[in-house]
């Protein structure tokens, strides 16, 4: 197909197919990539305003492309690579990102599937979630709109453009300013108060919260909070700054109540009244959707009482029933000894026999009363339970390899900067460790258990290493900054990070006292296709795997890591990886986010051979092995998919069950030993375990 007159041919190795777009910043075109085989969307920066802003320009503008490409989330358009084109008007950076088919705005699509209130709020839910991601790497997105809110052809939310206003170097309110008002009113209508401000250096994720308000409240009431529409610049930015929206209660009726008090609250004027991320309102919608008290408002006592009664409405009516089977045995023993006092003239032997009597049936009742409060409460018993002490996002779960007939140790760790280890037959906290500068992204355990390694996506590259039930001790590991990826090994003695640096490092541990012993063994791997998302140790000799964003495995063998090998097959970042030695030999289980999945085997003359299978054919949210990777856990938006991997060299995994989904997509998925144990991450930070008798 010839490309149409005016769109360059090619750039960089992509070879340009048709026009998507073009704005102010940059024009967007659908690009096909020939290794590996795909077609992407690439955006290039108008060389004009490139030259205009010199190399300044230039610079942020590649520095939107490296933190672009470190948020790795399913409802956020991955980046794939990056470069500089030249059409002989100047050089002008690019980036390649992931393209969308059939792809439409989040408005249009809840308007084409006539999709209802509490639909639109799931919708939504996911949309926080993936904003609070970017929120997580320090990236505020500042022109959160329908148009940077796709939804793909599963119904999936995918938001473009992250972080573009600041790496670009322009500010979206003086462009707005400078521009005729219809052209951006639909980006004026989703500004913050502080973003029309003429001086908003201090912006931070609040004005994204902003931006979300004025979506929920378009979704669901058909209308913008403000009518900007023909107005000048300068009153549309008055109306922003002093004006009260209007109710959406007064637009749709269903929207009054506790869901008006959050779609307000996230439009307050004032950044400090509204919600403090975007975790917290979505958090508030989940609280929202399962009749809880939201956090928007101080519920009062009537008020929780009645969402109580909503949610337990089955369990009220048995204690109901019971209540009224205690109210009739206790009229009836009241009637019984007036009666019996009428008849005290009676003799006393007669007396006693009636007493006697009366005993044996009131024992007869209880027993009876017991009997049905017990009934019901087997039927009633979830296949299920919830542990609820988080407060936010579950980032990551790990379970400790099995160490008997009983249910296996659990940790989680969260965005509310918590790390919490469960005994699960108790359904207590065993350990809660606090006070981590961040949220905590990524977790890793040795094999028994007994040592924790946690770090945090955050520019300072801090790593903590603690003894479940003993001390804790926190490093900084700040000459490559942002940790994204995280292993120990079974024993405990060794340990491996990957850094935004696209670096992979390896250090030793002292068991006893806990500190790093980096001289006596580091090792430093770059990697040439993309950071480093997961690795993992065998668990008795020196081999260490370790994933990168491009669906890379890198093997290395020996403590210094004296040789390398590369293997290939997966097509996108990897989630899980699992390293073990079966009957087969040793072998290496790998899963990507686009449901691809790779068993490798290694010979006795080191050579691996690999054999693909499908873990999902649609795109996976969360992805985790077993800690002796007899089983995977796939979580799509779906539900999730387990897996029995096989021993023999070659064998495919096989399918071992599945749970649809239910009203929560889950952030964290882990399965233990067994595959008895099936633990789920939530985004408002409960963690569900599923136990799934064989």
């Amino acid at each position: 197909m010839p490309t149409p007159i005016g769109v360059p041919q090619q750039i960089g190795p992509y070879q340009v197919q048709r026009l998507l777009g073009s704005g102010g910043m940059a024009t967007v075109y659908a690009a096909l990539q020939k290794q590996p085989r795909r077609t992407v969307a690439l955006k290039v920066m108008k060389a004009g305003i490139a030259q205009s802003r010199g190399e300044a320009a230039l610079r942020r503008f590649k520095r939107e492309i490296e933190i672009l490409g470190q948020l790795h989330h399913p409802y956020i358009a991955a980046v794939y690579d990056a470069g500089t084109f030249d059409d002989g008007s100047g050089p002008a950076p690019y980036f390649v990102m992931e393209y969308i088919p059939g792809a439409t705005n989040i408005l249009e699509y809840i308007s084409k599937k006539e999709m209802n209130v509490r639909d639109r709020l799931k919708l939504f839910v996911k949309v926080c979630a993936a904003v609070e991601h970017g929120h997580g790497h320090k990236v505020i997105h500042r022109d959160l709109k329908p148009g940077n809110i796709l939804i793909d052809q599963y119904g999936e939310p995918k938001i473009i453009d992250f972080g573009i206003a600041h790496a670009a170097e322009t500010d979206i309110s003086q462009q707005t300013m400078a521009t005729e008002s219809g052209n951006l009113v639909g980006t004026l209508q989703y500004m913050a108060p502080e973003q029309v401000d003429t001086r908003p250096q201090d912006l931070d994720g609040r004005c994204d919260v902003y931006a979300l308000g004025v979506l929920l409240y378009k979704m669901t009431t058909g209308k913008p909070p403000y009518d900007l529409e023909a107005l000048p610049v300068f009153e549309a930015i008055r109306i922003i700054r002093e004006e009260n929206p209007r109710r959406p209660s007064e637009i749709n009726p269903e929207v009054k109540g506790d869901l008006e008090t959050v779609i307000l609250k996230a439009m307050e004027r004032e950044r400090d009244r509204r919600y403090r991320n975007a975790g917290s309102l979505g958090r508030d919608i989940v609280r929202f959707l399962a009749n809880k008290p939201i956090n928007a408002r101080r519920a009062s006592w009537a008020y929780r009482a009645s969402l109580f009664a909503k949610r337990n409405a089955a369990v009220l009516s048995v204690i109901g029933v019971i209540a009224l089977v205690a109210a009739v045995a206790l009229g009836y023993t009241t009637w019984e000894r007036m009666r019996i006092k009428r008849q005290q003239s009676q003799s006393a032997g007669a007396i006693r026999a009636k007493e006697q009597d009366l005993a044996r049936q009131r024992a007869e009742l209880e027993i009876a009363r017991s009997a049905a409060a017990r009934d019901n409460t087997t039927t009633a018993a979830p296949a299920s339970f919830t542990l609820e002490q988080h407060t936010s996002r579950i980032a990551q779960l790990r379970f400790a390899a099995a160490g008997g007939d009983g249910p296996p140790l659990l940790v989680s760790c969260s965005a509310d900067h918590t790390l919490i280890a469960w005994d699960l037959a108790s359904q207590a906290m065993r350990q809660r460790l606090t006070d981590f500068d961040g949220a905590i992204d990524h977790l890793a355990l040795s094999a028994d258990g007994s040592l924790i390694a946690t770090a945090s996506s955050s520019e300072d590259g801090r790593v903590r290493i603690a003894r479940l039930g003993g001390e804790d001790r926190t490093r900084s590991i700040a000459d490559e900054g942002e940790v994204t990826c995280l292993a120990i090994s079974p024993d405990g003695r060794r340990l491996a990070w990957g850094s935004k640096g696209l670096a992979l490092h390896v250090e030793g541990i002292d068991p006893q006292t806990l500190e790093s012993q980096r001289g006596l063994n580091e090792v430093l791997l770059r990697s040439s296709s993309g950071a480093f998302t997961a690795a993992a140790f065998a668990p008795t000799i020196d081999v260490l795997a370790a994933a990168t964003h491009r669906g890379t495995i890198n093997i290395l063998t020996g403590r210094d890591a004296g040789a390398v090998q590369r293997l290939s097959g997966l097509k996108s970042a990897v989630l899980a990886i699992s390293l073990v030695e079966s009957a087969s030999g040793l072998r290496l289980a790998a899963v990507a986010e686009d449901g691809g999945g790779m068993v490798w085997t290694r010979s006795e003359g080191g050579s691996w051979s690999g054999a693909p299978f499908v873990a999902s054919d649609k795109p996976v949210i969360a992805a985790s092995f077993s800690p002796n990777g007899s089983h995977l856990a796939v979580a799509t938006a779906d539900g999730v998919q387990i897996w029995e991997m096989r021993d023999d060299a070659g064998a495919a995994p096989r399918r071992a069950g599945a749970i649809i989904k239910g009203d929560d997509t889950p952030t964290a998925i882990a399965i233990d030993d067994r595959g008895l144990w099936l633990a789920l991450g939530m985004l408002n930070g409960d963690v569900r375990l599923q136990f799934a008798a064989k």
